[in-house]
């Protein structure tokens, strides 16, 4: 069983955008869905207690499911 953890972030302000790339990412992992996905648009310059939640949240149990994962 294949498996994946995926975070996109792009420029601009279209989540559609980065969730056809995902799309497209999962037909050629040949996955029906990811483990687990963030999408943040403009992180960067768009600083948002929100999107740090949602960092959390996403990166939360990785560590010990996934050691290849490094959080710091």
């Amino acid at each position: 069983m294949k498996s994946a953890i995926v975070y996109y972030s792009m420029s601009g302000n279209c989540e559609m955008v980065a969730e056809k790339a995902l799309d497209k990412l999962k037909k050629i992992l040949d996955i029906d869905a990811f483990e687990a996905e963030l999408i943040l648009i403009d992180p960067k310059t768009n600083v948002k207690p929100e999107n740090d939640k949602k960092i959390e949240e996403f990166c939360e149990g990785f560590g010990e499911n996934h050691p290849s994962v490094t959080i710091s």
